[in-house]
């Protein structure tokens, strides 16, 4: 496996990741500031390190999630076994989001005061190489699995979004509570309900084309995730439940004196 991952980092398609992810991490602090100042607004360090890690990481999810939507919808041009069969463009995403894992790995360990998360680091370094580089990219099994499980990314983004409004101080805008019953709609049907079927069914299929170390890490890392996304769904669902009722049981200045205009009429 490390003289699959040497051979390949000394050849020429990583430059491409390497200068895209690069670009992003010193092209987008510059721009938030620009944004920032031209609206009046300060903009503290550790904010620009937060806002441009996640900026990077909804268009990664964005990007993921888009091209694995592509693949999947097109299986019929190139999957023949759904365990054994890859093609470049899953190749190519597969090889996207291990790169993603990796910067993004490194940003939260050179900013570890503003960032550093445990589970973040072991979710990119252990479960990322374990499933996307030593299954997906060395083995060269389970593409259609791992494309799946990235429709996991759609999430991302309205995780992400719900970070940026609350950051600017926007809890009580309309668009904070769709894009939370959004990003509900998206843990419940994707994480909760669709990809595990799919994956499961796959699995039940053609377990027995893998080998014991493949089906070991398949096994610790399906239930895994899943009582992950079960708990998230939970913490999803709660956090909008406390958020109608508090826009429920608490009224702004402004609808407080709209309600007593409507009653002086």
């Amino acid at each position: 496996m490390f003289s699959y991952i040497l051979n390949y980092l000394i050849s020429v398609e990583p430059l491409g990741f390497f200068l895209f992810f690069t670009s992003l991490y010193l092209w987008i602090p510059s721009l938030l500031q620009t944004i920032f100042n031209n609206n009046e607004k300060q903009l503290s360090f550790s904010s620009k390190i937060e806002w441009t890690n996640r900026i990077v990481a909804t268009i990664s999810s964005i990007t993921s999630f888009t091209l694995s939507c592509y693949c999947i919808y097109n299986k019929e041009s190139w999957v023949i076994n759904e365990m054994t069969s890859t093609c470049a463009l899953s190749d190519f995403i597969l090889k996207f989001i291990s790169f993603y894992f990796l910067f993004d790995a490194l940003h939260l360990i050179v900013y570890y005061k503003q960032l550093f998360d445990w589970a973040i680091i072991i979710h990119h370094l252990v479960i990322g190489i374990l499933s996307y580089v030593f299954i997906g990219l060395y083995y060269r099994k389970t593409h259609l699995t791992l494309l799946y499980f990235l429709l996991f990314e759609i999430t991302n983004p309205f995780i992400h979004m719900r970070w940026f409004l609350t950051d600017l101080k926007l809890q009580n805008h309309r668009l904070y509570s769709i894009n939370g019953f959004l990003m509900a709609f998206c843990f419940i049907f994707i994480r909760d309900i669709y990809v595990p079927i799919k994956v499961v069914k796959i699995y039940i299929n053609g377990y027995n084309e893998l080998n014991s170390i493949a089906n070991t890490i398949i096994f610790f890392c399906f239930p895994a995730i899943t009582i992950l996304n079960i708990y998230w769904t939970y913490l999803v669902i709660k956090g909008i439940v406390k958020h109608l009722v508090r826009s429920r049981t608490t009224k702004t200045p402004t609808q407080i004196n709209k309600n007593l205009n409507k009653i002086k009429s």
